[in-house]
Formats: structure tokens, C-alpha cells, sequence
């Protein structure tokens, strides 16, 4: 993965942004109250610089983190040790997120809750629907967690393998949500 950071990543989020929802053109008698304050917060959020002078906004900043968390398999205790590391370089009142959680809601707010599945290391099933509560794979027979340890009791059970789904009606409905859009999904 390549995380080198392109300056003009910001100017994409935002246009990203303002394609899917068109601001301006929302309609906003589809969307309930609380929806619409958390898509104007994000809105702010990726107009804001993460400090004064800073040419980077608080969600590419969120959004980064995510990732890098992700692509390096961090865990969240260094997730939040790197934070705090970032916050204390920073000027005060900069946007960095408090820690992993604060980050998960602030993207979270985009309404894009990702839906983790089980998998077969192999990729021969999803551990989905009737067949979640199997502990190997129905076709290779691979085990579906890795084996726990004698001294582990109380630790969750870690899996081999999941995949990540962004359900496809909350994208719908965002793109129903403006005019602009709307007229090309017909």
C-alpha cells in the first residue's frame, strides 16, 4: 500500500463530498433532522483545517488515520498512543481526533457503517447469514478462528480472515437525497 500523502488529497475529499451530496441542491425533505445536522458537521469538517495555517482538514485527517491504521495493522492502544503524540505536536485546539472512537464516529457520520464478514482465509465461503455459526470452512475445511492458547481464557476469539461490506441502500439513499443525482439514477 502507498500511503505518501498527495497535497491536493484534501481538495478531492471535498469535491467527493459535494458530488455525492450536493449541498447547495439537497432536498432536504428526505432526510430527518439528525441526518442532516451530521452531514452539515461533515460538510464544516472537510472545509476546516485541522489548525490555523494547515492546508490539510480534519476528515482527510481522520480518514488517513483510518487507513494508515488499517493498512499497518495497528492496534487501537497504538492507534490513540500516536493521537496523543500528533495533539501534543499540534497547536491546541487542532482537530485531531481524541482517539479511535471519536475518529470511528467522525467518519461513521458519513453514514457509511461498514459491516465486517467472516471468511475463509482461501475465499471459498462468507461466514454469513444460515452459515455464520460454522467454525470451519464447508469446502476446505480451514478453521474459521485461530487456536486459542492455553493461557488465553477471557481474550476474544481472533479470526484469519473478514472482509468489508458498505451496505448499498444507505448509498442509495444518499444519492436519492440530491436533485442533481437523483434525475440519473431513473
Amino acid at each position: 500500500m502507498n500511503f505518501d500523502y498527495d497535497h491536493n488529497d484534501h481538495n478531492h475529499m471535498e469535491n467527493m463530498l459535494h458530488a455525492v451530496f450536493q449541498a447547495n441542491e439537497m432536498n432536504i425533505s428526505s432526510y430527518c433532522d439528525a441526518n442532516r445536522a451530521a452531514f452539515y458537521a461533515i460538510l464544516e469538517s472537510a472545509q476546516r483545517p485541522l489548525y490555523e495555517g494547515c492546508n490539510i482538514t480534519e476528515l482527510v485527517t481522520s480518514v488517513r488515520l483510518r487507513s494508515i491504521k488499517s493498512g499497518h495493522n495497528m492496534s487501537q492502544h497504538c492507534f490513540n498512543e500516536v493521537v496523543d503524540l500528533m495533539k501534543d505536536i499540534c497547536p491546541f485546539g487542532s482537530g485531531i481526533p481524541k482517539n479511535y472512537y471519536q475518529q470511528l464516529r467522525k467518519v461513521r457520520d458519513l453514514d457509511m457503517d461498514v459491516q465486517e464478514i467472516n471468511c475463509c482465509p482461501n475465499g471459498c465461503m462468507l461466514y454469513y447469514k444460515q452459515v455464520e455459526g460454522l467454525s470451519a470452512c464447508k469446502f476446505c475445511g480451514h478453521a474459521r478462528q485461530l487456536p486459542k492458547k492455553s493461557n488465553q481464557r477471557g481474550h476474544k476469539d481472533v479470526l484469519y480472515s473478514k472482509i468489508h461490506y458498505l451496505p448499498l441502500i444507505p448509498r442509495l439513499q444518499r444519492l436519492y437525497t440530491s436533485k442533481r443525482t437523483a434525475v440519473h439514477m431513473r
